[in-house]
């Protein structure tokens, strides 16, 4: 029975202990040039920072232009001395903050939390984004909540100037930059806000799944409402945490009005908070008093109508005082649930488990979102224990459903080892496969299709100038620059090989021919401004040639993947190699210039005939441009 804390504890001791290293500021200056990126990937900038009261600065005036600090994370209650707590947290700043780098002309990120409750943020007197519009002026002011990951070059001085304009008239409990500000390498800062998606994304999956999961127990045995409730609480759940942490729901729906979040996000939570109450009392009416229920039940229905019909000041301001009732609340189901466990029923001793981790993480959540402490809130975490610890109790009372939870295991399990051999989506479309599931090993089909090769010249000495992981930035760069040209054009990337690209257009070569030239452009505009300092051309080569191809799947039943086989595919490897020896960009096949649709949007200069490697027939070979 221990097991379970166990486990919980441990999750919450790695929340905080691989939490970000603070650094922390002094009159508006943080000192990063003897921090090695490298070795702590992100690190929060904490500390007294620059700050003017009731003023917008120019955003190129950076420190100087402000007159007191500020510490962040937290509040700017005490710029308010005369005003009531209700009013405290309104009313709009300058934040500002000098970044001493390590390097020069370098790529750093920052991870933006939620800040109350508009903003926007220049950095070296560049607007670099916005959350909602900040105003001085409340009824210009547009709320809005979301985290943001901003990537920036250090100047030529190995510096960066951050400065926020921060504006709130709509929530009381919260201001300013009252969260960590968390920066690093851009892939670092990147993976942090993914990890975080990926979580969340896998919290509201699991409690939609569960939902349903419970929803189908009920269809079977309508006699226990007690699966409908808790599959209406993980409902709920589900969509609440849409709306929480990283707010994937303005992500989902950009046109979100605020307000209308907020409600969802504080309206479902009294409504959770009934559920449970009935989900105990409908699984021990014996000791669960019905006059509680129905005072909560009161007491909760009065606080949605609040939420539902008064401003946000008035139910995000009293929002403390609804907790403080929730808590006691709980405090009576634990009670309840103690109650129960005495008395060995079934269930009761998992369930108040869960019920006390739950109380727990929400005062710590509480404490970190009114500013007392700072830390990760941990509630989602909690929030998935809690449910589980749920589902065990009703498998514990209904063992009837235990067939049910083994099928659906088999079925997420026979779904992640198909996500494992995996192929591209346009694939499947070839080989007319609905889904990935039923994808089977030895899958083909035949057809006349377009191969492209491209490869960045002279990669390996581009490489001998850069660090690994300055490479595989490089490389990342470069494929995230031109990859989605080729989508765009109508084909799709059977692999990539390192720096290179093998990409198949099933329909036109002319596709191809476009992507190629695309992509060098495109390649050649990033390179313009020169961002990883490497002072080279940086260029593709690129060969193109038409033939019949073997589309399908190889390797084992444990992994396999998809891939073309033709010997198209080799013939256009070989020209690509060619691209060096002629010093032209493009080179194409005479079977490709042959069936082009639309030969005269190019320019052809006919370069050889010539022998591949392992090739006894001779090729014709053209340069390939766009007419001008």
């Amino acid at each position: 029975m221990n097991r379970p804390v166990a486990l919980f504890s441990c999750i919450a001791f790695l929340f905080n202990t691989f939490h970000c290293v603070a650094q922390l500021a002094n009159n508006g200056v943080i000192d990063l040039s003897e921090v090695s990126f490298e070795e702590r990937n992100r690190l929060t900038l904490n500390g007294n920072w620059a700050f003017e009261w009731n003023r917008f600065t120019a955003p190129d005036s950076g420190i100087s232009a402000c007159t007191d600090q500020i510490a962040v994370p937290g509040n700017w209650f005490e710029f308010n001395p005369d005003k009531n707590s209700m009013q405290a947290a309104y009313g709009h700043g300058s934040y500002a903050l000098q970044l001493k780098l390590p390097q020069p002309h370098t790529a750093y990120a920052l991870k933006l939390p939620n800040i109350h409750s508009s903003y926007e943020m220049f950095i070296n007197g560049t607007s670099v984004g916005t959350c909602g519009v900040p105003s001085a002026v409340k009824e210009r002011s547009v709320p809005s909540s979301q985290t943001r990951v901003v990537s920036f070059i250090s100047d030529s001085n190995a510096q960066a100037v951050l400065v926020f304009h921060v504006s709130n008239y709509f929530y009381p409990s919260a201001c300013g930059i009252w969260l960590p500000i968390e920066i690093g390498t851009v892939p670092a800062i990147t993976a942090s806000r993914s990890w975080n998606y990926m979580w969340s994304g896998f919290l509201t999956g699991s409690l939609l799944l569960m939902a349903l999961y419970h929803i189908g127990l009920f269809v079977s045995r309508r006699k226990d409402v007690t699966t409908l409730i808790f599959a209406t609480l993980c409902l709920m759940l589900a969509i609440r945490e849409l709306f929480s942490g990283e707010v994937i729901a303005f992500d989902l729906l950009p046109q979100l009005p605020w307000h209308a979040a907020m409600r969802i996000l504080i309206g479902i939570f009294p409504l959770v908070l009934v559920l449970f109450a009935l989900f105990i009392y409908k699984l021990y009416p014996n000791f669960y008093n019905r006059k509680v229920l129905l005072a909560l039940t009161v007491y909760c229905g009065i606080y949605m109508l609040v939420v539902l019909f008064t401003p946000s000041w008035v139910y995000l301001g009293y929002m403390m005082y609804f907790n403080v009732g929730a808590l006691c609340f709980g405090l009576y189901s634990i009670y309840v649930l103690f109650r129960a466990t005495l008395k060995r029923s079934e269930g009761a001793l998992l369930f108040a488990l869960g019920v006390v981790v739950m109380m727990s993480t929400l005062l710590h959540d509480i404490f970190v979102q009114v500013g007392l402490i700072t830390g990760t809130f941990l509630v989602p975490a909690a929030f998935f224990f809690f449910i589980l610890m749920q589902s065990l109790v009703l498998a514990v009372r209904f063992s009837k459903s235990f067939f049910r939870v083994e099928e659906l295991s088999i079925s997420l399990d026979n779904t992640n080892r198909a996500y494992e051999r995996f192929v591209p989506k346009e694939m499947l479309k070839l080989l007319n496969k609905e889904d990935i599931i039923a994808v089977k090993l030895g899958d083909e089909m035949r057809a006349e299709m377009t191969v492209l090769f491209a490869d960045i010249v002279g990669f390996t000495t581009i490489a001998e100038k850069m660090s690994d992981a300055r490479t595989f930035q490089f490389i990342n760069w470069t494929l995230g620059r031109t990859s989605p040209i080729i989508k765009e054009n109508n084909g799709f990337i059977d692999k990539y090989i390192g720096d290179a690209i093998m990409a198949v257009f099933p329909n036109r070569p002319d596709d191809a021919v476009l992507a190629a030239i695309q992509m060098r452009e495109n390649l050649r505009q990033g390179m313009e401004s020169d961002p990883f300092g490497l002072e080279v051309n940086v260029d593709y080569g690129i060969g193109i040639h038409t033939g019949n191809l073997v589309l399908g799947t190889v390797g084992g039943e444990e992994r396999m993947e998809g891939t073309v086989i033709s010997d198209a595919v080799n013939t256009a490897a070989r020209i690509e190699s060619l691209t060096r020896k002629y010093a032209v960009g493009v080179i194409i096949s005479a079977d490709v210039k042959e069936k082009l649709q639309q030969p005269e949007l190019f320019e052809f200069r006919f370069l050889d005939e010539t022998a591949l490697k392992g090739k006894s027939k001779l090729v014709r070979i053209y340069e390939v441009m766009l007419k001008k």
